[in-house]
């Protein structure tokens, strides 16, 4: 099965916000994100839940699989320090913060019960 690249574009452009304040479409957008990429380490360890303890050994490993992933997710490309990346749905960011940065200075910084 094919699928066109005009058509993903289309779709894609179709989950953007149509609020221009605010960060509640950014934080949605996060949220999706940080969750497929710690679904695609779950999935590639094969387990049910990670250790993301940063004073132990597997939990530093298993911080690094998650940003790995994120940055997957969230990088379109890099061309000489020009970053293209998803940071809301539906938009494309030209520079801003690396998604390694990004995760790690959000997500992976906040007490998690």
């Amino acid at each position: 099965m094919y699928l066109s690249s005009n058509q993903v574009s289309v779709s894609f452009n179709r989950l953007a916000s149509t609020k221009s304040s605010g960060k509640t479409h950014l934080e949605r957008s996060s949220a999706i994100m940080y969750f497929c990429a710690l679904d695609a380490v779950c999935k590639k360890k094969g387990v049910d839940a990670l250790d993301l303890n940063p004073n132990r050994t597997e939990g530093k490993d298993n911080r690094k699989l998650i940003e790995l992933e994120f940055a997957k997710i969230a990088l379109l490309s890099r061309n000489n320090d020009v970053l293209f990346q998803v940071t809301e749905l539906g938009k494309i960011q030209r520079n801003g913060n690396e998604p390694e940065k990004r995760i790690s200075s959000n997500f992976l910084t906040v007490p998690l019960k």
